[in-house]
């Protein structure tokens, strides 16, 4: 279920997806780069060069699916295996890549703080009783989501530019909070309720 909240609530919302977009792209500039992915798996091929040794004179598995079958034949030495473990990487960060790139919206600023001024407050963050949710622009709307992605609260906001919600009956969770200005911003934010 957590998938489908995920993919049905979370990537919906276009400014969501397109902070994914630029964290995991940022990302792929340093620790997430292909360079950096095989210098690292270099480093611990390294590192454990006497061990694997050891492994696989106490475990001959090189060579023998061992687990669930292949495509391809097992390779039959250590360095094959780190060369099968570098290609599956490559070609996962390859989808990963398109997929991410297919998620950006044109037009919409990833940036909800500007000049320190804040865009959308919820407090008090955790809440027991109530939750005040406050922008810069009048608020139309707010939706409240559980963590299986079901709408729990709909609130029409009229134009106002603070709202108090009532949480006194939701359960003690983690819950997505989805707010809709009258300047067609719509902006989520998570809401922790004890």
């Amino acid at each position: 279920m957590c998938n489908y909240f995920v993919h049905q609530c979370l990537l919906q919302d276009p400014l969501f997806a397109n902070q994914l977009h630029d964290r995991y792209f940022d990302l792929r500039n340093t620790i997430l780069s292909t360079s950096y992915l095989n210098h690292y798996i270099d480093s611990i091929q390294t590192l454990v060069d006497e061990a694997q040794v050891r492994h696989y004179t106490k475990w001959d598995i090189l060579g023998k699916n061992v687990g669930t079958p292949e495509m391809e034949t097992p390779p039959t030495t250590y360095a094959g295996e780190v060369t099968k473990l570098k290609t599956w990487i490559d070609v996962r960060i390859t989808y990963l890549d398109k997929a991410i790139a297919k998620m950006y919206t044109p037009g919409i600023s990833t940036v909800q703080n500007v000049n320190g001024s804040y865009s959308l407050r919820v407090f008090p963050n955790s809440a027991t009783d109530f939750v005040y949710v406050e922008d810069v622009s009048a608020i139309e709307f707010i939706k409240v989501y559980n963590t299986m992605g079901q709408l729990v609260m709909d609130y029409k906001a009229d134009g106002a530019y603070s709202i108090r919600l009532n949480v006194a009956e939701l359960p003690s969770d983690i819950y997505m909070i989805q707010v809709k200005n009258q300047n067609n911003t719509l902006t989520t934010t998570k809401l922790l309720k004890r």
